[in-house]
């Protein structure tokens, strides 16, 4: 919940969440005030709610920023170009798919141009800022 990029732990639910809220407070809680105990380390995380006034992007624009999260993570460990490319293209129903492929790979390449992010960087290492530009440059683009 509170990871950062780059960081084995961050993901497509630590962005999301980010979209939403902000973690503001946790305390770690000791397994013997369980019972039974676990075996693992608890931590409690406080979450203050992002208002829509303090959001930085318009309510219709956070399912293509959702969208965009989904696909970057959708293959982990592939460059963002990558992994979009095949998510977006399995959302294709194109009767021409060898075409919908090449207009599809142009228009994501349109869209980590005007995001200004390289095509060949890998989604975990990516804010929730430049997802967030990165959503909007595929719904300018036509992507989503």
């Amino acid at each position: 919940m509170c990871a950062q990029p780059g960081t084995k732990a961050y993901g497509a639910y630590t962005v999301k969440l980010s979209l939403l809220a902000r973690p503001v407070g946790m305390f770690s809680v000791a397994p013997s005030n369980f019972f039974p105990a676990p075996h693992v380390e608890s931590t409690v995380i406080r979450l203050d709610r992002l208002s829509v006034h303090d959001a930085p992007y318009q309510p219709c624009e956070l399912p293509a920023i959702q969208r965009a999260i989904e696909a970057a993570f959708a293959n982990r460990r592939k460059t963002v170009f990558n992994s979009m490319r095949t998510f977006f293209a399995g959302c294709n129903n194109s009767a021409s798919k060898t075409d919908a492929r090449g207009v599809l790979a142009n228009n994501l390449l349109d869209a980590l141009h005007v995001a200004n992010i390289a095509p060949d960087v890998r989604g975990e290492t990516l804010s929730c800022e430049q997802f967030i530009t990165l959503g909007k440059a595929l719904l300018s683009c036509g992507v989503v």
